[in-house]
C-alpha cells in the first residue's frame, strides 16, 4: 500500500511539475495592471532571433514581451497565438513604443540597436513604423562599365547617378539611417542575389568593390560585374532583365542575403539602353508597420 502511495505521489509530482513550468511568453504577473495588444503588417517570421516590444516610460524601457510572427499573427516561441500581453505596470504611461530584434538566448534590460519599429503614444495607442523619412527616398540608376578598359560590356555595370544641369549628380536620395542600420544595394539576376555594396554616402563610390575592372569608376555608388565572379554567376554579367534594390540592413551584418526592409526597387528593362537613367520605385507601402493598444 505504501509503495502504491509513493508511486502515485511521484506521478502527480511529475505531472504538476511539467505543467507548472510557464512558457516564456505566458508568464503572467501576480498583479495585472494593464494589458497590451499588438498587431503587425508586412512583418516577417524570424528564424534565428525574436522580436521584443518595449514601452518607454520616463525615458526608460520596460519590456512588454517577446514574440514572433506566423501567418501575420503574433505568436510565442511555440507558434501559439498571443492575444495580449498582461503587464504589472500601467502601459498607458508610455510616451513611446519600440520593437527591437533580439537574440533568442539574450535577456536584455534595454532594446538592441536593431529597432525595427517605433511610434509615439497617445491615450494608450500608437502606430508603429520604421521611419517616416523613408517616404521621401528615391533613386535612379545608370547602366555602364567605366572600369572595363575594353568598353565591350556596357550592360555589366550599374551606377546610382543621374544627370542634372549637364553634369552627373547623385542618383540616390536616402534618409539618414538610425543607429544600428545601413543601406545596401543588391542585384537579383535569374534567381541569384549579389550585393552591389554598402552605401555610406550617395555622393561617393563604394569602398573596396569586389568586381570592378582596372579602369576608373564613377564618383557615386555602384559597381561593374566583370571580374572575380562568385559561385552561381558568370561574368561579365548582363544586367538587363535583372532587379535592382536598395535595402535597409542591420549593422553589423555579414549576411549574403538582403534584409526584408526593401526601400527602393527597380526592374531593369530587358531593352535598357546604356548610359541612360532609369528610376526606382519607393517601396514604403510594403514596409512593416504595426499598432499598439492598451486594453
Amino acid at each position: 500500500m505504501i509503495k502504491k502511495i509513493v508511486v502515485i505521489a511521484v506521478i502527480l509530482l511529475l505531472i504538476t511539475g511539467c505543467s507548472a513550468a510557464p512558457r516564456p511568453n505566458q508568464i503572467i504577473p501576480e498583479k495585472i495592471v494593464s494589458r497590451v495588444e499588438l498587431s503587425f503588417k508586412n512583418l516577417p517570421h524570424l528564424k534565428e532571433q525574436v522580436y521584443q516590444a518595449w514601452a518607454i516610460i520616463n525615458n526608460k524601457p520596460k519590456s512588454i514581451g517577446r514574440f514572433n510572427i506566423k501567418k501575420s499573427q503574433v505568436v510565442d516561441e511555440y507558434d501559439k497565438k498571443i492575444k495580449e500581453f498582461p503587464l504589472d505596470y500601467d502601459a498607458r504611461e508610455a510616451t513611446k513604443v519600440v520593437v527591437s530584434i533580439e537574440e533568442k538566448a539574450s535577456n536584455p534590460d534595454n532594446p538592441s540597436d536593431i529597432k525595427i519599429l517605433s511610434g509615439e503614444t497617445w491615450e494608450g495607442k500608437s502606430f508603429l513604423i520604421f521611419s517616416e523619412l523613408i517616404t521621401y527616398a528615391y533613386g535612379s540608376y545608370y547602366l555602364d562599365t567605366p572600369t572595363d578598359l575594353s568598353q565591350r560590356y556596357q550592360y555589366s555595370g550599374i551606377w546610382f547617378l543621374n544627370f542634372g544641369g549637364g553634369h552627373r549628380v547623385a542618383g540616390l536620395n536616402l534618409p539618414d539611417m538610425p543607429s544600428g542600420w545601413k543601406a545596401e544595394a543588391w542585384i537579383v539576376s535569374k534567381g541569384e542575389v549579389i550585393s552591389i555594396g554598402k552605401i555610406k554616402d550617395p555622393n561617393k563610390p563604394m569602398t573596396n568593390p569586389k568586381y570592378n575592372g582596372k579602369g576608373n569608376c564613377y564618383g557615386f555608388p555602384g559597381q561593374d560585374f566583370i571580374n572575380n565572379a562568385p559561385d552561381g554567376f558568370d561574368f561579365p554579367l548582363d544586367l538587363r532583365g535583372a532587379t535592382v534594390m536598395v535595402t535597409i540592413e542591420p549593422e553589423p551584418d555579414n549576411s549574403k542575403e538582403p534584409f526584408f526592409l526593401k526601400l527602393l526597387v527597380g526592374n531593369i528593362p530587358k531593352d535598357a539602353k546604356p548610359r541612360t537613367a532609369h528610376m526606382m520605385k519607393n517601396n514604403c507601402n510594403s514596409m512593416p508597420n504595426g499598432t499598439f493598444e492598451v486594453r
